[in-house]
């Protein structure tokens, strides 16, 4: 990753619980600290992300307008600039209401394998840990330690895709089990246009089938793909059909190789929500293949592929002694 910009402000209460703004007066020192500290705010990230685009019809919020203003400069004084109107409207909108604890909020511009982002994290610091704030500006402490539970919210911009404005998911961003923080961030980023389960489902089946897979399962070994995609199949399909990526790649791989489903998304540019309901009827295409065509209907496991049912030209080949009797006891029985 090459940082390119950094700026934090800070959002707190006072000892009269009011809701006050502390800006920096430029942008943050761009070093070795500050890029280790936006990396490990994104490995933190990537594990709670929700896919979305700007809501086109918004009126509670101008930050997709100054988000523009500053992508299509795209400055170090857009970049200021932008960082300081977007942090003043969040402070206006956010001021009277309660629940809400504020933190510092780190927009970061920067390069990565798999294009140019503008990130905003949400981090508690209440013993100070992190910044430092020598001349009017906060700074990434050089000797800092990053408690990675102090990520309370973030979003994350692929501004490249915003450029192209497409139908493109180019906006991502963190949902949180505590809902005052949670509505008030995305309302603030006008967050909207979210893809659907059956998408994130047919994404997972996508990644389920061309990763590398281990060979066993539990205290199984040896198993097949197809006898590990069968064991995978059940495993997301709780009462709930609630899938974690995280807990999911725990139990496929162990628990030192969890993240292998969201690294392999990621580097693959697989938009995939960290955590979904899954579509059983998609989710069934992981194993099974299940369809009907003029008025034949026909279901059957991946792994009876190439060895009992092979396809050449436009015929549907099955090799099997046993289905070739059941049809023909069936027939004579008319």
């Amino acid at each position: 990753m090459e940082l390119k910009r950094l700026i934090i402000h800070q959002l707190k209460r006072d000892d009269k619980k009011n809701m006050v703004i502390d800006l920096s007066k430029k942008a943050s020192a761009v070093n070795e600290y500050s890029t280790t500290l936006i990396n490990a705010l994104n490995e933190k990230y990537k594990t709670r992300e929700t896919y979305g685009r700007f809501d086109p019809l918004t009126e509670l919020s101008r930050f997709p307008e100054h988000f523009n203003e500053y992508s299509s400069i795209d400055t170090d004084d857009a970049f200021y600039t932008f960082t300081r109107k977007a942090t003043m409207a969040l402070f206006t909108s956010t001021k009277q209401l309660g629940g809400i604890s504020g933190g510092y909020y780190l927009f970061a511009d920067y390069l990565s394998p798999r294009g140019n982002f503008l990130s905003i994290f949400l981090v508690r610091n209440v013993n100070g840990f992190l910044f430092k704030k020598p001349n009017g500006s906060f700074e990434v402490k050089s000797q800092m330690h990053l408690e990675t539970e102090k990520l309370a919210m973030a979003c994350k911009i692929n501004k490249e895709k915003y450029l192209l404005r497409d139908d493109s998911n180019y906006l991502s961003f963190i949902r949180t089990n505590r809902q005052t923080t949670s509505d008030y961030f995305i309302n603030w980023i006008a967050a909207s246009a979210l893809k659907k389960n059956t998408e994130y489902t047919d994404s997972l089946v996508h990644i389920l089938k061309n990763i590398d897979l281990p060979d066993r399962f539990g205290e199984e070994t040896g198993l097949s793909k197809d006898e590990m995609l069968k064991r995978i199949h059940g495993l997301c399909m709780s009462p709930d059909r609630r899938v974690n990526l995280l807990e999911l790649g725990k139990k496929i791989y162990g628990e030192d190789d969890g993240m292998k489903l969201i690294n392999y998304a990621e580097e693959n540019n697989i938009e995939i929500d960290s955590e979904f309901t899954v579509d059983s009827n998609r989710m069934r295409r992981l194993h099974t293949i299940s369809l009907s065509s003029q008025d034949i209907t026909l279901k059957f496991d991946f792994g009876s592929l190439d060895d009992k049912i092979t396809v050449s030209g436009n015929r549907v080949i099955i090799e099997s002694e046993e289905l070739a009797l059941k049809v023909t006891e069936e027939i004579n029985a008319r």
